[in-house]
């Protein structure tokens, strides 16, 4: 049996993209302050608009640089006037020459969805996912969540398909075709529920559901249901003390039809909430059978991923 030291573990956080703040709570001109996966930073927007993230204390002596402002497009440490620009080099020291080895530690940052995201390393392994057809279609974010649980089980519980029955009703229709590469795991399926009532709610009766779950590193996934409505979930989490996950999901529906989408919403709510209470009260063990290659298969992706030595 492998041993995973970084698979659901609080104990050290892989490289991932980690969702900071909503983009209407970085206004330029502002600087913000917040904890993402247990590091304090600030988030400001530079000259162009884009989203810049730094550590939170200055590099000179560790003053909050929360606390600072924004000037001729750099953030101005509020201490000593330090200025740096938006890769994080020291520009302006007040009577002084710039300190070329002093740059403020910087993360990439990406603005989408809605949400500023921060990755934890150098340089990303993969992006934020995206539904292909997104340009023709609604986003939704509604405000996160606190699990008692850790992320990657949070993640990795769409990849579990062998729950998929017990837990929610549903029968697959053909046998689930799972997909690994290097930073993501894919399970495509198609299942009906059990339930004549379920049928008729998800307009199943005559048709399967089609969906595909995809994860991205160990803390994102791009769920895409096809059949019997279009519409797609962004599922993002990250750990918080002590021992939770802070989650962020972002929905995407198609333009109009606005009964169809009532109808994912619920059917989404109601298959959440089943999640939750079991996730909660879990006490994970990685005793995977062969049912479990997509969970166990996602684990080790996760197992494979660098420690955010930069965070």
């Amino acid at each position: 049996m492998p041993q995973f030291a970084k698979f659901a573990s609080f104990d050290c956080t892989a490289q991932s993209w980690y969702a900071a703040l909503r983009s209407r709570a970085l206004k330029p001109g502002r600087v913000q302050t917040c904890e993402v996966a247990g590091r304090g930073l600030v988030l400001w927007r530079d000259a162009s608009g884009a989203p810049r993230a730094f550590d939170a204390r200055c590099p000179h002596l560790g003053a909050d640089l929360g606390r600072g402002s924004i000037a001729d497009g750099n953030l101005r440490c509020p201490f000593h006037g330090w200025c740096f620009d938006a890769s994080g080099a020291c520009v302006h020291v007040p009577g002084a020459t710039p300190r070329t080895d002093r740059p403020a530690s910087s993360f990439p940052a990406e603005e989408r969805h809605g949400i500023i995201w921060v990755y934890n390393g150098a340089s990303p392994l993969f992006g934020i996912p995206t539904p292909q057809e997104v340009t023709r279609m609604w986003t939704l974010a509604p405000r996160g969540q606190t699990l008692a649980c850790h992320p990657h089980l949070i993640i990795g519980n769409g990849l579990d398909v062998s729950h998929y029955e017990p837990l929610h009703g549903l029968a697959f229709t053909r046998e689930p075709k799972l997909n690994v590469e290097t930073t993501s795991v894919r399970v495509e399926f198609a299942a009906r529920p059990k339930s004549r009532l379920w049928r008729v709610l998800t307009g199943t009766t005559r048709r399967d559901i089609e969906a595909t779950f995809t994860s991205s590193g160990g803390n994102l996934a791009l769920a895409e249901v096809f059949q019997p409505l279009r519409f797609s979930v962004l599922f993002a989490a990250q750990p918080v003390k002590p021992r939770h996950a802070r989650t962020q999901t972002v929905f995407f529906f198609p333009r109009g039809y606005a009964l169809r989408l009532i109808r994912a919403g619920f059917v989404m709510a109601n298959l959440l909430r089943d999640d939750r209470r079991v996730l909660e009260s879990l006490k994970f063990r990685p005793e995977f059978t062969p049912a479990d290659a997509a969970l166990e298969a996602f684990a080790k992706s996760v197992e494979a991923l660098p420690v955010g030595d930069a965070w």
